[in-house]
């Protein structure tokens, strides 16, 4: 049965939700943050990763679990835009939705409202980076890593190693190991921003990815949206020598995507069959989708079967698919281990590549030319993550997923003051006019980057407001625009210089995500769920 809510009943109770959501993350903020603990199972985990917490939170109230699955839905958007922000991002939706109710209950029109807040996000993303700084030394790259690993140096210090290692193009993964430590090794491979094409072929439940060793791969520029018999020809070669040598034979099959009958047919026989199978998504567009498939076929040893080539799926022979030690696909990315191509083509390849990079002047290909030669010469960092307990382990990995995930982010765009002190320097007027409802959802935004900087000074027991007042009046007096409150060490100061600092993306995603889900809220009218019993 349905349950159907109009206008303020529907406003009201997704507002309960997203104030419950807040409430249970909000305390783990800013390096005084607490510890949450959630069963799962018979296990217990205790951690202060907000993302980790929110994805427990439930309400018997159902248009109140919407409102927290809304929210954090824009939470694990930030996660995976820049690593880390799931925790502030919930704190701005939650100020921002409260605030602008309270302007809908008012009269002002919650359109306008939106258009307004929509305003301020473009701006603070602009004033973000007109103040950010570029990562340019390894102690930058550890201050993040200690900082996203609750404050641990010397998770900080194994984060910046590695990266040193592969790179700040490199992939880094992180793994759980029995061991009662963290350790590091860095292994032959490249990483690429593409996932899997289905859930269904999902091997490993609990960490939602597939997993296979000894893997064949299969690298094709064609969309497979016709009959399953397009694809056959090529299958058929390796499942034939999986009957000739009774051995399993995994095949990676990256193309340029795949519905409709192949898929289904292709899941079928994965499922049923048991034919150790999974499709993943071409990476990039255009002219750059053919440059990484051209890599990665370097890289593993094979040949791009292209539907404007030599020759097509009907001719394909084993010598045509590339090999890998290892795979490992999520919903995002798929991770290929090992280096199996001729080292004189990845070297040839490569000093192609830093040709098109002394050509590219403007500098509007760099990024994707070093991610590419990182692909194909830095290897993949790996991090295993150990404790003396499963509770232990799982915590120990979540801080260090954090970590990695905002180093990067940081080492991609750059970073800000931390401690919640970049949100409220992006504070401004709008210098340009804008109607009366318009400039109210404008300045709600606003407002809300005072929101970190409180909930940290909450969580640390001293006086938000006292807080806010001191580090604006701090700011003209120093003139540094870091200059802020140091949660660590309850002092005011130069939040450069004592290396608290954010990655510039994580400010902008969250600020961004925060707006889009406080506008979706007040503009709802109208509320239709499955009525819990």
């Amino acid at each position: 049965m349905k349950e159907i809510k109009f206008n303020e009943e529907s406003r009201e109770r997704l507002q309960k939700g997203v104030n419950i959501l807040a409430d249970a993350v909000e305390s783990t903020l800013g390096a005084k943050g607490r510890n949450v603990i959630f069963n799962v199972g018979k296990e217990h985990v205790v951690t202060k990763d907000g993302v980790t917490v929110a994805g427990q939170v439930q309400s018997t109230d159902s248009i109140a679990q919407a409102g927290i699955n809304i929210v954090r839905d824009a939470a694990k958007r930030t996660a995976r835009e820049a690593g880390d922000g799931t925790t502030t991002s919930t704190v701005l939706s939650r100020y921002m939705i409260n605030e602008a109710m309270g302007l809908v209950a008012e009269g002002y029109n919650p359109m306008d409202l939106k258009r307004g807040m929509d305003l301020a996000a473009k701006d603070i993303e602009e004033e973000v980076d007109a103040i950010k700084r570029v990562a340019t030394s390894s102690d930058i790259t550890r201050q993040i890593a200690t900082i996203s690993a609750n404050n641990d140096p010397v998770i900080g210090e194994m984060i910046a190693d590695l990266f040193d290692k592969v790179g700040q193009n490199g992939a880094v993964r992180i793994e759980e190991t029995q061991a009662g430590r963290n350790w590091v090794d860095v292994v032959d491979g490249c990483q690429v921003n593409a996932g899997m094409i289905d859930p269904g072929f999902i091997t490993n439940a609990g960490r939602k990815t597939v997993e296979y060793s000894e893997v064949r791969v299969l690298i094709t520029d064609k969309r497979f949206d016709g009959p399953f018999t397009d694809i056959v020809p090529a299958l058929q070669v390796m499942v034939d020598k999986m009957r000739a040598t009774g051995q399993p034979m995994p095949i990676l099959i990256i193309c340029g995507g795949m519905e409709g009958e192949t898929l289904g047919t292709l899941l079928q026989n994965k499922n049923r069959e048991g034919l150790p199978v999974v499709a993943v998504n071409a990476p990039d567009f255009g002219e750059d989708r053919s440059e990484s498939l051209r890599d990665l076929a370097i890289l593993t040893g094979a040949t791009v079967i292209s539907e404007t080539g030599e020759f097509g799926l009907n001719d394909v022979k084993e010598e045509h698919f590339g090999y890998a030690d290892r795979v490992i696909v999520d919903q995002y990315t798929t991770t290929i281990v090992g280096r199996h191509g001729s080292k004189d083509a990845i070297d040839e390849r490569v000093d192609a590549i830093k040709a098109e990079q002394e050509k590219d002047h403007d500098g509007s290909k760099e990024w994707r030319l070093r991610k590419r030669i990182a692909n194909l010469t830095a290897g993949i960092g790996v991090i295993y993550a150990g404790g003396n307990s499963e509770a232990e382990t799982k915590e120990n990995f979540y801080r260090i997923e954090d970590a990695v995930h905002a180093t990067k982010s940081c080492l991609e765009d750059g970073y800000v003051p931390g401690g919640g002190i970049a949100y409220l320097r992006c504070r401004m007027d709008r210098k340009e006019y804008v109607n009366e409802d318009q400039l109210a959802g404008y300045t709600v935004v606003m407002n809300a980057m005072e929101a970190p900087l409180r909930a940290i000074a909450e969580n640390c027991g001293v006086d938000p407001e006292t807080v806010v007042n001191t580090v604006r009046r701090g700011t003209f007096v120093e003139k540094d625009i870091s200059y802020g409150y140091n949660a660590l060490t309850d002092k005011y100061e130069s939040l450069y210089d004592t290396g608290v600092i954010d990655p510039a993306k994580v400010v902008k995603s969250a600020v961004k995500n925060s707006v889009s889900v406080a506008g979706m809220i007040i503009t709802t009218n109208c509320v239709i769920v499955d009525k819990r019993a």
